[in-house]
């Protein structure tokens, strides 16, 4: 497994918390230990040898489990700090501030439109394509201000392509084309509602991305779009299983076509594969829904339309939405599902189906390094730490009476 999928499940700061919590039990166990040890000269004049002796073997009951606690801390803190290096490789999620994405989104002045980025489309003799968010109900002319690395601006009418699926929303993802004068050579890029360009500020202009026409040797040859995780995600364990599936499937190029379309079936969260074949109790610790265990589909309904996912060759699309692609270059192929479909995860669309009219579809399971891969991903991120070494060293009812000891509670 890799850093580039690792960086984006956690950390062991939870651990590094249970170890501290672990300390505080040792410093209680310390104090009662300083407490037994001075009762024995309290009850001698009354109890006679009978008595210290059994506060003595009290006593050196209390001194075997406290040494089994700091064995145990002194085991867990050597693995975290082997661990912690390996962290510094990975790259950690990007933290959002209104400050970054005010920088990231720029108004256009004077309108209820917003610029995002900006890039040279060689498709079109390297015209600048600005994606754009354009409110549908207030449009007006605008214009494109370009700085050109003479040192001057040039100014052109920008020509608006709105996106056709706004799904009813009042704005909607728009390109905004702006043509470039064979004498300047485009750095930055803004919009205007006027023509005038000079009381535009340098802080609403965008770097022109994408300078120079690449058609071989690029640094990425497979890359996986996923839609806003909205909602308090924390869905870990299904997210890395599907990055690890996108990564074992891969895709292999059809000539001339450049749109896969494929259909999307539903396997109902609430069913369960019955023989525990992927049931790991090392899984049930990680939040989130377990892929593999879900292994039943609900079947087509005649005239209910099945959404659809993509895959493509995103230098031969003009414009996607979430479920289809609205503008493109080339072929598109609409996958049959039984070649190829998409597995859904989620509450069933077919509640009142009982499980025997449901489909068995194990296709997941012919991925026999599936489970190693997630494993890996899993335990670089952090998500087997302190609580499975415990479980290791002792077993589950001992480690339950060492801490009813540690608490005090006998």
């Amino acid at each position: 497994c890799g850093p580039h999928v690792t960086s984006l499940v956690g950390n062991a700061s939870a651990s590094y918390q249970a170890v501290r919590s672990s300390r505080s039990f040792a410093e209680v166990s310390r104090g009662r230990l300083r407490e037994q040890r001075e009762e024995p000269r309290i009850r001698r004049q009354s109890t006679g040898f009978t008595g210290i002796y059994m506060e003595r073997k009290y006593s050196m009951k209390w001194i075997f489990l406290s040494l089994i606690l700091l064995v145990v801390m002194a085991f867990i803190e050597v693995v975290l700090k082997d661990l912690q290096p390996r962290r510094s490789h990975y790259h950690p999620a990007p933290v959002f501030s209104l400050t970054s994405m005010q920088q990231n989104i720029i108004p256009v002045n004077n309108t209820k439109h917003f610029i995002i980025s900006a890039y040279k489309d060689h498709r079109i003799n390297g015209a600048i394509r600005i994606i754009s968010i354009i409110n549908r109900d207030k449009l007006n002319r605008l214009f494109c201000i370009i700085s050109c690395a003479q040192e001057d601006r040039h100014v052109t009418e920008a020509q608006v392509d709105m996106h056709s699926d706004h799904f009813g929303f009042p704005y909607v993802t728009t390109d905004l084309l702006c043509e470039v004068d064979q004498s300047c050579r485009p750095t930055t890029v803004t919009i205007s509602d006027s023509s005038s360009s000079s009381k535009i500020p340098n802080s609403h202009f965008l770097p022109i991305q994408n300078q120079n026409k690449m058609e071989q040797n690029f640094q990425y040859n497979f890359t996986t779009c996923i839609s806003n995780l909205f909602g308090g995600y924390n869905n870990v364990l299904q997210f890395v299983q599907t990055i690890e599936v996108y990564k074992i499937l891969g895709i292999q190029k059809h000539p001339s076509v450049n749109v896969f379309v494929f259909e999307n079936h539903i396997f109902p969260k609430t069913v369960f594969d019955s023989s525990g074949t992927f049931s790991f109790a090392r899984w049930k610790k990680v939040p989130g829904i377990n892929i593999l265990e879900h292994v039943y589909r609900e079947p087509d309904r005649k005239n209910v339309f099945n959404p659809t996912k993509l895959l493509v060759n995103p230098r031969e699309i003009i414009q996607t939405s979430v479920h289809s692609v609205l503008k493109n270059y080339g072929a598109t192929l609409r996958v049959s599902p039984d070649v190829a479909r998409l597995v859904h995860v989620r509450e069933p669309l077919q509640g009142s189906l009982s499980k025997e009219q449901l489909i068995l579809d194990t296709k997941l399971w012919n991925y026999k390094e599936l489970p190693k891969n997630i494993d890996c991903v899993l335990k670089n991120s952090g998500h087997f730490m302190a609580s499975a070494f415990l479980a290791i060293l002792l077993p589950q009812h001992q480690m339950n009476t060492m801490v009813r000891h540690a608490r005090g509670k006998h």
